[in-house]
């Protein structure tokens, strides 16, 4: 397969605090790049700065524009006239997602110069929600096949599912040995009610004991109203989206790691267990409102209101260890062999 061309959402390792991506999909892309053999990577990116950026790191190429509601798709054919010339009839290509900002790159190299597309799909909405969704569930429809991270995404004939990348290894690097050993608690990734924001805040007044670290981008919910509802609360810490060796250090020192997804939101069937994965792959106690098939034996099960998540971590109960399972399901080979299955027929 050394055809394979992915066009990804990745941001320059040196400016992951300035992008509108989540840390999940970067941190899946980062892995997924450097464990298979692609012939070329294009990152489209639209970035906090107001600079146009294109860097290359190997055979990595970053293309980073500012968030411009008026030059937006000036910057996404500027985009597909700079890798036009660099991408070959013969190749095929992978893309991270389709949606509003990538869907004309998908059609010009789909319709315009008739080259397969598959599509690594870690977004999906219900196309009974919105005309748009709708949109984009034909569009992947159209796609060659489909790399998803959610078994529940059931729309091509052509796909392979692995929801999770880990690295063999990496929580012997980053974790404390031994049970819970400390009262940290964090929250992280995308920061909303529909996240359970609101739910463990909320808990935080009934655990003085315990400290909550929230960390990540806040959505449909500002940082200054974050900071109105901790006011006065000293145990809960707000620290915004930070750089990923930051990021690190805070995962490091948390021991307890909470996914508070509202169970009632139908398009949460369809996201796939990232924070969970990652958590679990640093040896982390996990607090999650969802279920998801699998992980039963490694994640605490919680209720998704203020008295349930209390009463889960005041009763939390030891689990098994996660990462020789991890690594047989979601490990490098494993997803090797996942995606020579899904475009190996291409070549």
């Amino acid at each position: 397969m050394k055809n394979l061309v992915y066009i990804s959402s990745l941001a320059d390792n040196a400016d992951t605090e300035n992008v509108f991506y989540s840390l999940a999909g970067q941190v899946y892309q980062q892995k997924m790049i450097k464990a298979f053999p692609f012939k070329k990577v294009f990152s489209f990116n639209i970035h906090r700065r107001n600079t146009i950026s294109v860097k290359a790191d190997g055979n990595v190429q970053y293309f980073q524009y500012p968030a411009s509601k008026f030059l937006r798709y000036f910057y996404i054919l500027k985009f597909i006239r700079s890798i036009n010339s660099k991408i070959e009839r013969k190749d095929v290509l992978l893309m991270y997602n389709v949606y509003h900002r990538t869907l004309p790159i998908f059609l010009y190299f789909k319709f315009i110069r008739r080259i397969k597309i598959y599509v690594l799909l870690a977004d999906y909405g219900d196309p009974k929600k919105s005309i748009s969704n709708s949109l984009f569930h034909y569009i992947l429809t159209r796609s060659a096949g489909l790399f998803s991270l959610s078994p529940n995404i059931k729309i091509h004939k052509n796909t392979v599912v692995q929801e999770l990348l880990v690295q063999s290894g990496t929580a012997k690097q980053t974790s404390k040995e031994g049970a819970v050993n400390n009262n940290n608690i964090l929250f992280s990734g995308t920061i909303s009610k529909d996240t359970g924001i609101l739910v463990a805040i909320g808990a935080m007044k009934y655990l003085p004991d315990f400290t909550l670290y929230i960390s990540g981008s806040v959505f449909g919910i500002s940082e200054s109203e974050i900071l109105t509802l901790i006011q006065g609360q000293s145990n809960i810490k707000f620290l915004g989206k930070l750089p990923t060796d930051r990021y690190n250090c805070l995962l490091f020192d948390c021991d307890i790691c909470l996914s508070l997804r509202d169970p009632g939101n139908k398009d949460h069937q369809y996201n796939f267990p990232s924070k969970i994965g990652e958590f679990l792959s640093h040896k982390k106690t996990v607090i999650s409102s969802l279920q998801y098939p699998g992980f039963e034996e490694f994640v605490q099960q919680t209720d998704w209101n203020v008295s349930g998540l209390v009463a889960c971590i005041k009763n939390i109960q030891p689990k098994k260890d996660a990462t020789e399972w991890l690594e047989k399901n979601f490990g490098l080979e494993k997803f090797n062999q996942n995606m020579n299955k899904l475009v190996g027929s291409s070549f």
